[in-house]
């Protein structure tokens, strides 16, 4: 059985290096281009692989080629895929991620793809037994992972003896009153500062996760890029500084944070330092062109663990 059991959104990554505006002003412009797995909650499971964690892999793909190509590059990082779900009713979701010079990106994703039509049918949650961390890739990762859906995954994993963590995307997309459906679930919620605002309509960072704290979640993690990020356990504030890095492409970096965050969890630690290792993959990871796996190794973590000491 899996230590980890990671749930949501899985598609295939079309990685565009060096694009800018003037893309669009020629026929043809030739980049590096990368086609590789991603999405949250796939992220999430690479890395933590890659970390030396057993992880499995709950989720949707197409019964196609892009389905096939994800599936063999999970299993060949050592991802447990064999509880996906395919389907024929819609085809395996993409992402374009437009990667500009300075690592920001654009996104462009496929309508009407599988991550659109994901349902509580398409978990196998008997994959819980024995795990001792359940994490959501993103709360609102999918239109269709409303707080109701979420919560019911939460709910299950907390059952099942579990600690929860979940991750949240496109604050904005429902209320927070929608949200308390799976925070009362959510033993650790990670949200970059932007999301937990947008959610919460709270001025900073501090205001957002005692909100979020209040809605439910046991404990709050905000997210802040180069910064590191801000940690709420019980009623006390931790920050925790990131780490040096030369930021290639911040593509699944907030997964790369959540895999060491995990590790870190599995491994008995303090929750600030699992902070820590978290910010150390997050750095190590946006070094790396894409998501899937862009950890790399404990090792690079380790590095940057000891740049710092």
């Amino acid at each position: 059985m899996a230590q980890v059991v990671c749930a949501g959104v899985i598609v295939a990554d079309v990685l565009v290096q060096g694009a800018d505006e003037s893309v669009f002003q020629r026929d043809i412009t030739r980049l590096p281009v990368r086609l590789m797995p991603g999405g949250d909650a796939c992220n999430q499971a690479a890395n933590l692989a890659a970390l030396g964690v057993e992880a499995e892999l709950l989720g949707k793909v197409g019964a196609d080629g892009v389905g096939d190509v994800i599936l063999a590059e999970l299993r060949r990082r050592g991802v447990k895929a064999e509880r996906i779900v395919r389907t024929e009713k819609a085809p395996t979701s993409v992402s374009v991620v437009l990667i500009r010079p300075d690592g920001e990106r654009s996104f462009i994703g496929t309508k009407d793809g599988t991550n659109s039509m994901l349902q509580r049918e398409d978990f196998d949650l008997e994959a819980l037994s024995g795990a001792k961390i359940f994490s959501l890739g993103s709360l609102y990762g999918s239109r269709a992972l409303t707080g109701e859906l979420a919560g019911k995954l939460l709910r299950a994993a907390k059952a099942a003896g579990c600690f929860t963590v979940s991750d949240m995307m496109h604050g904005g997309r429902f209320p927070l009153e929608d949200a308390t459906k799976a925070l009362e679930f959510v033993d650790l919620l990670l949200a970059n500062s932007e999301e937990a605002r947008a959610l919460t309509g709270a001025d900073c960072a501090e205001e957002a996760a005692w909100a979020l704290h209040r809605a439910g979640a046991k404990s709050v993690l905000v997210k802040q890029g180069a910064k590191g990020c801000l940690l709420l356990e019980g009623k006390r504030f931790a920050a925790v500084p990131g780490f040096p890095a030369k930021t290639v492409d911040g593509t699944g970096a907030g997964d790369a944070l959540a895999a060491g965050v995990i590790a870190g969890l599995l491994e008995g630690k303090p929750l600030a330092e699992c902070a820590r290792l978290g910010c150390a993959c997050g750095a190590a990871a946006v070094e790396q062109v894409g998501a899937f796996g862009a950890v790399r190794s404990r090792a690079l973590a380790e590095e940057k663990l000891a740049a710092r000491m």
